[in-house]
């Protein structure tokens, strides 16, 4: 598999259901390329409309800890089970659409994030953007 940038472009259907939906996401994009994605790209009104959609049990800090009762505190990433995804904002994407990557160095500033999804060939190698061309 390659380790080049990765993508796979999803729309979210219910705000109740979120989280739920990301996680299925990550799960059919491990799936797909066999390692998990480590960033989730929205625009503004996507990430507006998640942070909205947040209860407590969604919202961490650094250590595990929530926040005071009241407080705000907004979302910059989403943890999983054994995976996390920083949020960083696209605004070329629609509302209600995510886009997750796996980004071998996902702060350095390395190979840009491609435009559109990694497509697999017929041997389950990644092709096309993100992939190995």
């Amino acid at each position: 598999m390659s380790t080049g940038i990765l993508r796979r472009t999803h729309v979210i259907r219910s705000w109740a259901g979120w989280d739920h939906e990301v996680n299925e996401f990550v799960l059919e994009f491990r799936d797909r390329f066999s390692v998990s994605p480590n960033v989730l790209l929205a625009n503004e009104v996507t990430f507006n409309r998640i942070d909205m959609a947040a209860t407590e049990d969604n919202i961490v800090g650094d250590e595990g800890q929530h926040p005071e009762p009241g407080a705000y505190a907004p979302l910059e990433a989403f943890n999983g089970p054994d995976y996390s995804l920083m949020f960083a904002f696209d605004d070329t994407l629609p509302d209600l659409r995510v886009s997750l990557i796996y980004d071998p160095d996902p702060a350095g500033d390395g190979e840009p994030v491609p435009e559109e999804d990694t497509q697999l060939d017929v041997e389950g190698e990644a092709t096309g953007p993100g992939g190995r061309g």
